[in-house]
């Protein structure tokens, strides 16, 4: 009776052991950007959607001169608010959190637009935050 006992406490023990192991592990590079994809398509998607028409995008990760040149713009449409830049800058300093840039433009209603959605991706948790806005309309 003992022994069936001993395994089972060994085996809930080594059960919960590995699975703390696997929620601590950074995301791959191959991980992130397949994530990244996948928002960047659901992005796509939404503007298709809400009735834009040729819509595509391009996706990449953001460099810290990246980010600087991108900041400092003010001629967008829509800026980002002071708050937005510094989860930007938070982001990108943080171990745990990429940052990516999904540019989106499509045309609607005879005009064309562009806009910036920044993915701030944390790869200990694999979940995702965006910060958007409108860089150019027509």
């Amino acid at each position: 009776m003992k022994c069936p006992i001993i395994f089972l406490f060994f085996f809930i023990l080594l059960s919960t052991k590995a699975a703390n192991q696997a929620s601590s592990a950074f995301m791959s590079i191959e991980a992130q950007e397949s994530k990244v994809e996948k928002i960047a398509k659901a992005i796509r998607r939404n503007y298709w959607r809400s009735g834009h028409e040729d819509v595509s995008s391009h996706e990449f990760f953001v460099t810290k001169a990246a980010l600087d040149e991108h900041t400092t713009v003010s001629n967008y449409e829509n800026s980002l608010a002071s708050d937005e830049v510094a989860q930007l800058y938070k982001c990108h300093y943080s171990r745990s959190c990429e940052l990516y840039q999904v540019n989106v433009g499509g045309s609607y209603w005879g005009g064309y637009g562009t806009s910036a959605h920044f993915v701030l991706l944390y790869t200990k948790s694999g979940k995702h935050f965006e910060i958007s806005h409108i860089t150019y309309a027509e």
